[in-house]
């Protein structure tokens, strides 16, 4: 009877141990479902400490750890994951995306091949990535790269050029907001609001950059046309500690005016964002009669896809997919237009890991030449939300490659050299002043010599200068060169009088008649 007794106990013992390990496994499993990966580690972690080999437990705690950018962690239990006689692909493939943040392509390339037998066409896809990589990553990188000054602990990103300042956003909590916040409204969090920067490199100590967008909602990546006065944000959730695309949910484009001192007022929502996709990351030509923004609604490519569309008069057009050459079976974020330039920040186009920036050049025929950035602004992590001004020859990015604090912002500056542009009459060598300089590369546009007939502008390293100068009365003259090939940093263009012809006919003053020979 006692021998019985203690058997049901056991019994119950183990039923209620079994039925208590479940429970918690499916409470790890919805915070994993609804985005709280850092409270699902924890409850994977105390899952684990009871049952060490919980292959599901161990597969999901990887799998926190890459979304929140803990990607040495996150190998460590992928390799643990990897090692059970059965395991679901995706394990392979997401270890290889791991070992690419962590600079181990050879590595990677081995745990991509295993995913030969799911998907050929992925495998062999990230292999070039890895192959890429090791090929590219050894080369002079474009620009010089640094960590700006006034990076928080929290994350900061959108970076914007507005006034001779940066915007940005950021979820800190070491600056005097406008009003004082309910931090019960955002989950016991700082939200993601406004800052403004000095450009001057000197002076760093940001400030909030008050407006009437304050203590409502998380805003972020901010565009505004500087040739209006019309601005686009995207508003709601960029939560800290979590990795793109996985942040993006839930996001809407909202477009409003930005007058003088800043006040951002007239907010509407864009006509096309939707319930059940999100519209994030918007970008405004100069002009403002253009919105290029990512989004992963259901007719793209991929995941998230770059769009555009056009402003006529109050209403905006339907969007419109920039096609395949931009958009992939992966991620596009981050559009960028400077100029006839598109940059863009992807995980699929070959790269070095996560997302990489690329510079993509607009014609008639839609895009061509994309260009991996290279080395310095890419890495093997997360980088993305590039802006750059070309007459101030430097620009921002932001990017997770510092894994302890999350997205900061970085500063980078072409490795280039300043050139002074001389426009002469060719006849007396006289300046000609307000001679349109058409600058098409390195991109600069249209400017105009000055009353001495100069125009200064930066130009990177071992590019090619190709520029049209023009001028009511002269002929036009074109010019493509090497910017290594240039003396003295300057250029002396020559322009000609456009030739005058007469013609006539000699008659004879009196008759009218024409004389021979006078034609």
């Amino acid at each position: 009877m006692k021998l019985r007794i203690n058997s049901i106990f056991f019994i119950n013992l183990f039923i209620i141990s079994f039925v208590s390990a479940q429970s918690n496994l499916e409470k790890a499993n919805k915070q994993f479902e609804l985005g709280s990966y850092n409270n699902a580690i924890k409850s994977y972690q105390k899952i684990l400490e009871k049952d060490p080999v919980n292959q599901a437990a161990i597969v999901k705690l990887a799998d926190c750890f890459r979304l929140t950018n803990k990607m040495y962690d996150a190998e460590n239990w992928y390799r643990k994951a990897a090692q059970f006689p059965k395991v679901e692909p995706s394990v392979y493939l997401n270890y290889g995306k791991v070992l690419m943040a962590n600079n181990e392509y050879e590595k990677a390339k081995g745990w991509f091949s295993k995913y030969d037998t799911t998907d050929k066409i992925i495998s062999k896809h990230y292999i070039k990535h890895c192959e890429f990589a090791l090929a590219n990553k050894g080369l002079e990188p474009y620009f010089e790269v640094s960590n700006e000054s006034f990076n928080s602990a929290a994350i900061e990103f959108g970076p914007v050029f507005y006034k001779n300042s940066l915007l940005f956003s950021s979820s800190r909590s070491d600056i005097k907001r406008a009003k004082k916040l309910n931090l019960e409204d955002f989950q016991g969090k700082y939200p993601n609001q406004y800052f403004k920067a000095s450009l001057n490199e000197e002076t760093k100590t940001p400030e909030f950059f008050r407006n009437d967008l304050a203590n409502v909602y998380n805003e972020g990546n901010l565009s505004i046309a500087s040739d209006k006065s019309i601005v686009a944000f995207t508003r709601n959730s960029f939560v800290d500690g979590i990795r793109i695309p996985n942040q993006l949910e839930n996001n809407g484009i909202f477009i409003g005016e930005i007058d003088n001192s800043g006040t951002i007022k007239n907010i509407e929502p864009f006509p096309f964002n939707g319930t059940s996709f999100s519209c994030v990351f918007p970008c405004l030509s100069a002009d403002g009669s253009e919105l290029y923004f990512s989004s992963n609604r259901p007719d793209g490519f991929g995941g998230f896809d770059i769009y555009v569309s056009k402003k006529s008069g109050r209403n905006w057009s339907a969007p419109q997919n920039l096609g395949s050459k931009i958009n992939t079976a992966g991620n596009e974020i981050s559009p960028y237009i400077n100029n006839n330039k598109l940059y863009f920040a992807s995980d699929f186009h070959l790269g070095f890991g996560g997302q990489d920036i690329f510079l993509a050049e607009k014609s008639e025929d839609g895009y061509k030449n994309i260009t991996n950035m290279g080395t310095g602004v890419n890495s093997p992590y997360d980088d993305f939300n590039f802006c750059f001004d070309n007459k101030l020859n430097f620009g921002f990015f932001v990017s997770n490659r510092n894994f302890r604090n999350g997205e900061d912002i970085y500063r980078v500056v072409s490795q280039s050299k300043e050139l002074k542009i001389i426009v002469l009459d060719a006849d007396d060598r006289k300046p000609v002043d307000d001679a349109i300089l058409d600058i098409k590369s390195p991109g600069l546009g249209k400017n105009k010599t000055d009353n001495f007939g100069q125009f200064q502008i930066q130009v990177p390293n071992n590019t090619i200068l190709q520029l049209k100068v023009s001028k009511n009365g002269f002929q036009d003259k074109s010019l493509t060169l090497s910017n290594n090939d240039i003396k003295d940093n300057q250029i002396e263009i020559l322009l000609k009088k456009n030739s005058t012809f007469n013609f006539g006919l000699v008659v004879e003053q009196n008759t009218k008649n024409l004389l021979k020979k006078s034609w």
